[in-house]
């Protein structure tokens, strides 16, 4: 389904936990993420955000409707991003915050 997408010109790796529950609103990283891809899109041409703890499918839908592949990194092992995250980003038990 994303056949009509040419070549892509830029990967944006996004480490955002809920993503997709975050209003547009540009206040915070994550309210600016349709913001920064128009950017993106507008400066180099059709590119990929890879998202570590996933995207939901109105984010994903909203970001191919601008040329923007969104593709979910849990294939990928994370775990020595985790554990470095521990170290400074995470609850008494060891869980890592949002």
């Amino acid at each position: 389904h994303f056949s009509n997408i040419p070549a892509i010109k830029w990967i944006e790796a996004k480490m955002f936990y809920g993503a997709s529950t975050i209003p547009h609103d540009n206040k915070s990283a994550v309210g600016r993420i349709l913001l920064t891809a128009r950017k993106y899109v507008k400066h180099f041409g059709n590119g990929v955000m890879v998202f570590a703890y996933g995207c939901g499918d109105s984010l994903a839908r909203e970001l191919a409707e601008i040329g923007v592949l969104a593709l979910d990194a849990h294939p990928i092992d994370l775990r020595s991003v985790e554990e470095s995250q521990r170290k400074w980003c995470a609850g008494e038990s060891g869980e890592i915050l949002p």
